[in-house]
């Protein structure tokens, strides 16, 4: 009996293989359908199927929100047909949707991002209390500022709008993409990175964008901070192609806000300090948790390495010159003998798992120790 439901056991995960979710658009406007299709490895195995579902999961705590059936007859299934909340949430936000045969998770997540527009905030008086009306959802308060008589509605637009009256974000769809994992191969060895969309969405597709068009070919790591006044590891920055830690892709955007903390492989945008809108392709390894820290709140953390600690610590170890050779007084952080991103390349995640913990991010004790 143990060797037929061994026997069992595997079956069933070989019939979860070669599975994926797609989505049918990468966007859907707001309140419309989301189609996405299920694709099986053969039409045998499709037909071999007992069940298929779908998980809709938080990924910051790594809840399961709701599980529905899905019909694999249907070429095409929709999204907001079969979990209603994406449209309905009062608090959208990055959600993954798993897809499940036979109770074995299979195939990379769908990353259901929400799109918002940041409408300006309320003009006058009058524009504050009908936004403060509707979000209560108080019809009588509504009706009443529709009674006002035009005099009082011309005083009303003549006062300035309350003072914490804020824009609320319009919801204007959804971005519905496989979630990916990045491979740089670098001249010290490969590092996997896990990226973090439910922390950074801006941020985490800017860089899916810059991998996949071969922008991180033969970049330097033109930056190490080794320890910082005091005594901190602090970083190790790459993404410009000129070296120099001037050079970007030809676009910048805005600071985001981001959920992840700063911590020991941790890879975060680096930007110009003194303005926010200087977001681009260059991105700095976080190298210690009390140095990281300091990046909380004005630098965008959007992934973890999750794989590549001996490579880490290899880029850390390459000898420092000065960083400008004609002044002495200057940091002594500019590698003699950079290495190198070879390629980088996206990867398909791994199925999504919430019955195990969550895979590690690495730490510097997961370096090999050095054979002499």
């Amino acid at each position: 009996m143990l060797m037929l439901a061994l026997l069992s056991v595997l079956a069933g995960d070989a019939l979860a293989q070669g599975w994926s979710l797609e989505p049918v658009r990468r966007y859907a406007g707001a309140l419309r359908s989301v189609p996405v299709r299920v694709v099986s490895p053969s039409e045998e195995r499709r037909e071999a199927v007992l069940a298929a579902e779908f998980e809709l999961v938080d990924p910051v705590r790594m809840t399961v929100l709701a599980r529905a059936p899905v019909d694999l007859d249907d070429r095409s299934v929709d999204l907001a047909s079969t979990f209603p909340v994406l449209w309905t949430a009062r608090a959208p936000r990055v959600l993954y949707c798993q897809l499940y045969i036979d109770n074995e998770p299979t195939g990379s997540p769908l990353v259901v991002e929400p799109l918002f527009a940041r409408p300006a905030g309320p003009a006058n008086m009058l524009e504050s209390l009908v936004m403060e009306a509707y979000d209560a959802g108080d019809p009588d308060a509504l009706n009443r500022l529709l009674a006002l008589s035009d005099e009082e509605r011309a005083r009303l637009k003549a006062r300035p709008p309350a003072s914490d009256s804020a824009a609320r974000p319009l919801l204007t769809g959804l971005r519905i993409y496989p979630l990916v994992r990045v491979r740089l191969d670098t001249s010290r060895g490969p590092i996997v990175v896990r990226l973090r969309p439910d922390a950074a969405p801006l941020a985490v597709r800017r860089f899916i964008d810059l991998v996949e068009d071969g922008y991180y070919t033969d970049v330097a790591f033109h930056r190490v901070v080794r320890a910082d006044g005091r005594g901190r590891r602090v970083l190790v920055q790459t993404g410009d192609p000129t070296g120099t830690g001037a050079g970007a892709p030809g676009e910048r955007f805005e600071f985001e806000p981001s959920s992840l903390r700063h911590a020991y492989g941790v890879l975060s945008l680096a930007r110009d300090p003194e303005r926010a809108d200087t977001n681009g392709a260059q991105f700095f390894i976080v190298l210690s948790d009390s140095a990281g820290v300091d990046f909380d709140g004005s630098y965008t953390a959007f992934a973890e390495i999750v794989e590549g600690a001996d490579a880490l610590e290899a880029i850390v170890r390459t000898p420092l010159g000065l960083s400008d050779p004609d002044d002495p007084t200057s940091p002594r952080d500019r590698p003699l003998e950079p290495a190198t991103i070879v390629s980088a390349r996206t990867l398909p995640a791994p199925p999504l798992d919430t019955s195990t913990p969550p895979e590690r991010r690495i730490r510097p004790e997961d370096e090999s120790p050095v054979v002499r």
